[in-house]
């Protein structure tokens, strides 16, 4: 009777082992599961704001350069325009030291 109720007891404490070291390992799991989804939120979220960063400069630089070629464009109008004007003041000029 006594080495029956000892192997019932070894048993019950094993089966209460068993299912402590399995709800353990249940319990350590979900933590690693949620530590693994919010580590890939965090670098979803880090990825997106580098992208966002990156596309902002991208529309900055492009926006730089389309400025640059409007500033150039009307640097090549002015150029052309005191071309003309310093023509047309050498021309009246002549003409007013013709008259005299």
């Amino acid at each position: 009777q006594k080495n029956r109720n000892n192997q019932r007891s070894r048993a019950i404490n094993e089966y209460h082992n068993r299912r402590r070291e399995e709800r353990e390992a249940q319990e350590r799991a979900e933590r690693e599961a949620i530590e693994a989804a919010e580590r890939a939120e965090r670098e979803a979220a880090e990825r997106a704001e580098r992208e966002a960063r990156e596309s902002a400069a991208a529309i900055e630089a492009a926006e730089r350069a389309e400025a640059e070629e409007r500033a150039k464009k009307a640097n090549a109008r002015a150029a052309v325009l005191e071309s003309k004007l310093e023509e047309r003041l050498r021309e009246e000029w002549k003409s007013i030291k013709e008259l005299e």
